[in-house]
């Protein structure tokens, strides 16, 4: 496996990530949003105290003509998602079985963390307690994959 196939699923997700981002910021202009209110009344027993009641809002889909688009904008990118997921699936599959030849342990673990945990140099430095250095870390992989 080359180091490109490798990285395909860190950039699946990340590209995952982006699609669920930008689905966030469409359902935001598809939502109408009224905001809650707040208004002051008293207790119907005596003391008669006054207090601050809240009154919710109410969230709801809007159904105006120009939203008709956004609609179809977001369908598109919830099946974009599901395509990215089940591709991210199949790829981290690959990736994981092939990981698990590896027969040393701290070379899979290095694998492990880098390409299905998606840390970097440093966080995998941190996961061996310091041990190897990020340095260290990256020549083991670097000189793994040459062997290859």
């Amino acid at each position: 496996m080359t180091k490109h196939e490798l990285m395909q699923v860190r950039s699946l997700r990340d590209e995952q990530r982006e699609l669920k981002r930008q689905r966030d910021e469409l359902l935001e202009e598809l939502l109408d949003v009224t905001p809650p209110d707040h208004v002051r009344g008293s207790y119907p027993e005596y003391p008669y105290t006054m207090h601050t009641v809240t009154i919710p809002g109410a969230t709801h889909f809007r159904t105006d003509p120009e939203a008709a688009p956004l609609r179809d904008a977001l369908d598109a990118l919830d099946r974009k998602i599901t395509r990215y997921g089940l591709q991210l699936v199949r790829v981290y599959g690959q990736v994981l079985d092939w990981i698990m030849t590896i027969d040393d342990s701290r070379t899979r673990r290095i694998f492990e963390l880098r390409y299905l945990g998606g840390k970097s140099w440093q966080q995998i430095a941190n996961a061996f307690q310091n041990e190897i250095t990020q340095e260290g870390i990256r020549k083991i992989h670097n000189r793994f994959l040459k062997n290859i």
